[in-house]
């Protein structure tokens, strides 16, 4: 069960790391952008810029997987998937879209690295995403 207080931060964490790799969206040498995010000091801000450079992406530079778009609806997180080509091999069964339990988002967000955290504003020992 997701606490309301925090979704919206769950889901902007969600935005920022891959599906199945759970690592950075973004590409910490090859994106131009990812020094100017990381001048930025302040945690939410920085956190809320990651999520609007993270949040088109369809695919996970890390991975090579498809990266859903996450939406909002009431108390439930939704992931879909944009169709990229015949071949694509999506995770979980193979929906286009599907919903986000709170068990497979701590999957994913526990799986995040302390060093991700930290990148994107957050204190691992004391606010993990998971």
């Amino acid at each position: 069960m997701y606490h309301h207080g925090f979704i919206k931060n769950v889901i902007s964490v969600l935005r920022c790391v891959g599906f199945s790799s759970s690592k950075l969206m973004i590409d910490k040498d090859e994106d131009p952008r990812f020094p100017q995010i990381m001048r930025v000091k302040n945690p939410k801000q920085r956190l809320r810029k990651f999520t609007d450079a993270c949040k088109t992406r369809t695919v996970c530079p890390s991975s090579g997987t498809p990266q859903p778009q996450y939406r909002l609806e009431g108390m439930k997180i939704t992931a879909e998937f944009k169709q990229r080509g015949e071949e694509d091999h999506l995770p979980e069964g193979g929906e286009r879209k599907q919903i986000v339990t709170a068990e497979r988002a701590y999957e994913i967000l526990k799986n995040v690295s302390d060093e991700d955290c930290r990148i994107l504003g957050l204190d691992p020992e004391h606010a993990h995403p998971s």
